[in-house]
């Protein structure tokens, strides 16, 4: 059995982030993200978050919708931990919820699993440190998923 993240292991904090999940999961753009997610842990499945510096990705990843994702990603991760340690969950939900464009997008236009091994480990570093942040700081939002039924 996993440990408890550090950032949930306060009962009164892991509260509030609790309640900012109930109220983001009303938010369309937060259950296309959870969706979305669930695509990320399933691609990351196994791999191990190497704490790439997302700087050090710009040169290699070049395609239009990969480095839309990743400039979204760096001020988030650059404002994240403020958000977080402030105690703003729900303001920190509302951003990741507007990552759920760039990263359809990204799963749309960009084969992460490049033939070119720099390029597809840069993407998957990319969607690494993107899982590592969301499961620190939210949890497996994937488990709020709506069901991919079909009508």
């Amino acid at each position: 059995m996993g440990s408890i993240p550090t950032a949930w292991a306060n009962p009164f904090d892991a509260a509030r982030r609790v309640d900012a999940v109930a109220k983001a999961r009303s938010l369309p753009e937060f259950q296309v993200m959870a969706g979305l997610f669930k695509r990320v842990k399933n691609i990351t499945k196994g791999l191990e978050d190497t704490g790439v510096d997302l700087a050090d990705l710009q040169p290699i990843l070049v395609e239009p919708a990969e480095s839309a994702l990743l400039a979204n990603l760096v001020p988030l991760f650059e404002s994240g931990y403020n958000v977080f340690t402030s105690g703003h969950y729900l303001d920190g939900m509302r951003a990741l919820a507007q990552l759920s464009k760039p990263i359809d997008r990204f799963f749309v236009e960009v084969l992460v699993m490049s033939e070119d091994l720099k390029v597809r480990e840069a993407r998957l570093a990319l969607l690494m440190r993107l899982r590592s942040a969301v499961l620190k700081n939210f949890g497996d939002i994937s488990e709020i998923a709506p069901d991919d039924k079909q009508a």
